[in-house]
């Protein structure tokens, strides 16, 4: 499967820090997650995001094409989209490049920095 392009993980960080300081009125600094695509959940593998989600959370990028071929909407937001939107995200790559394989879910800090549960 060809991605037109990665988003580099710093555009995620800041998003994730947006997402905190919006929230830090109500006294939110951290948030878990869960690693396993909406579509089959099972943990992802190519984290992915289209470029006019505004959410910090992916979904996997073969789920979505295999799953979603009629009418192609992002499965977290409901924002409609073509297979050319998708961008795999570098900060959700990355952590699952580091975490243990058995890991599903992350602890979200208000930094953008994160931990395995």
């Amino acid at each position: 499967m060809k991605i037109i392009e990665t988003q580099p993980p710093e555009k995620m960080e800041k998003r994730i820090q947006s997402f905190f300081s919006k929230s830090g009125e109500i006294g939110v600094n951290q948030l878990e997650v869960s690693l396993k695509c909406p579509f089959t959940l099972k943990k992802m593998v190519h984290p992915c995001i289209t470029w006019k989600c505004s959410h910090i959370t992916c979904f996997d990028a073969m789920s979505f094409v295999r799953y979603n071929s009629t009418r192609p909407k992002c499965p977290l937001c409901g924002v409609g989209c073509s297979f050319r939107d998708l961008l795999i995200d570098g900060y959700w790559s990355n952590i699952l490049k580091q975490i243990p394989s058995d890991c599903t879910r992350v602890r979200l800090r208000n930094d953008g920095g994160w931990e395995a549960m």
